[in-house]
């Protein structure tokens, strides 16, 4: 049981690092407090395009305004929160002039950064429910495997979603490198994205070797006095027996 235990402790830490990350994602654009300007997703030059800063970078939330288009820049000057913000220029500037023509006439771009977003909050919402079932994986069996179920449920759409997010933040890095304008990809929040399915990834194996690991602890070892060990003791004593009988013959014949 202290295997387990143990195997279980050590997945609800990792499982609490992974939420973490999340929160430092899905905070970026709508908190201002460090270290949040420093998360963003993709960081591009948008000067002379009507309505946009001079360098914006595209949030979880919002579209900000960023310190330099390089990958230690800071946000600043974040625009109004939206619950799936997408990666849509004509829209988000309100224009198409100067605007890249990969983002014109098409909904690639904004249906591949809002359903990365949607599978983001189903991730969310069941590394949540892990973290509390997880307590049940300290002291049961049951407990530990229904944490492995809801655990690969959050890998799986954390998975998804950062596919997803990876895939519209290369594609619009090099729609805007394509017209020569310089752009880059946010550091820290795309590393605390794969940080954070590596270590659901983790919890999952974990979780689920929990319960092997019980197992095999409440198996008892046998036992020093074994089958054969009785066995030289019903031998011995019967050698005992044996020897008083022949004794008492031998008496009864001096008699007669």
């Amino acid at each position: 049981m202290a295997g387990h235990s143990i195997i279980a402790s050590v997945s609800l830490v990792l499982l609490a690092a992974a939420i973490l990350f999340q929160f430092f994602v899905i905070l970026s654009g709508a908190v201002g407090g460090d270290p949040e300007p420093h998360f963003w997703f993709l960081g591009a030059d948008t000067g002379g395009i009507p309505n946009a800063p001079p360098s914006s970078a595209w949030t979880f939330f919002s579209l900000c305004s960023l310190s330099a288009v390089s990958g230690s820049a800071q946000t600043f000057n974040c625009g109004s929160s939206h619950a799936a913000f997408a990666l849509n220029p004509p829209g988000n500037f309100n224009t198409t002039r100067n605007i890249p023509p990969q983002f014109l006439n098409t909904h690639y771009y904004y249906y591949l950064s809002r359903f990365a977003v949607a599978f983001f909050y189903i991730a969310i919402f069941f590394s949540v429910v892990s973290l509390f079932l997880g307590l049940l994986a300290l002291c049961t069996r049951l407990g530990s495997y229904l944490t492995g179920f809801t655990v690969s449920l959050a890998f799986f759409f954390q998975g998804l979603s950062t596919a997803l997010m990876t895939a519209w933040v290369v594609k619009g890095r090099n729609a805007f490198r394509a017209v020569g304008r310089n752009a880059v990809i946010g550091r820290y929040s795309m590393g605390f994205e794969w940080a954070t399915v590596a270590a659901l990834f983790v919890c999952v194996v974990l979780f689920c070797a929990a319960p092997s690991a019980s197992r095999n602890k409440s198996k008892a070892p046998p036992s020093r006095f074994g089958m054969f060990g009785r066995k030289r003791s019903t031998r011995s004593r019967g050698s005992f027996y044996g020897g008083e009988s022949d004794s008492g013959g031998r008496v009864k014949e001096d008699y007669a």
